[in-house]
C-alpha cells in the first residue's frame, strides 16, 4: 500500500505503489486554484465548501489536486482518486489524514480548536 508522510506548513508526500512521489501543499495558492476551479468562488465561500456538512466527495478531489498542481506537479481528479484508492479508499486513516493536513496545515490549531471544525470526509 501506498504510504503518506504529512510535512509541515500543509506540505505533504505520498509514495505510491510503484514507488512515485507525488508532492503537495495545502497553501493560499491551492485554495485560490480551487475558488477559480468552481467559478471564482470567495474566500468565505470556498472556506464554507470545505468545511463541515457541505463538503463533498469532488471538493476534496479538486483540494488535492490543486494541493499537487500548487506544487508543479500535474494530476487530474481520477489521478487524486487513484492515490486514494492507493492510501486504501476514503474511509481509510491514511485517506482522512491527507484531507484533515488541509485544516491542520492550514487553519492555526488555536482557531480549529477554538471553532471546533470538522477535520474529516463524511
Amino acid at each position: 500500500m501506498s504510504k503518506i508522510t504529512l510535512l509541515p506548513s500543509g506540505h505533504f508526500e505520498v509514495t505510491l505503489n510503484d514507488g512515485a512521489i507525488v508532492k503537495g501543499r495545502y497553501s493560499a495558492k491551492a485554495l485560490k486554484m480551487l475558488s477559480d476551479l468552481n467559478g471564482g468562488l470567495s474566500f468565505t465561500a470556498t472556506w464554507a465548501m470545505l468545511a463541515g456538512s457541505n463538503a463533498s466527495i469532488t471538493n476534496y478531489l479538486q483540494l488535492v489536486m490543486c494541493a499537487i498542481k500548487a506544487e508543479g506537479g500535474e494530476i487530474d481528479e481520477f489521478g487524486v482518486l487513484n492515490i486514494i484508492d492507493e492510501l486504501g479508499g476514503f474511509g481509510s486513516e491514511e485517506s482522512q489524514s491527507l484531507f484533515s493536513h488541509f485544516m491542520e496545515g492550514f487553519v492555526p490549531k488555536k482557531k480549529v480548536e477554538q471553532n471546533g471544525i470538522s477535520h474529516g470526509v463524511s
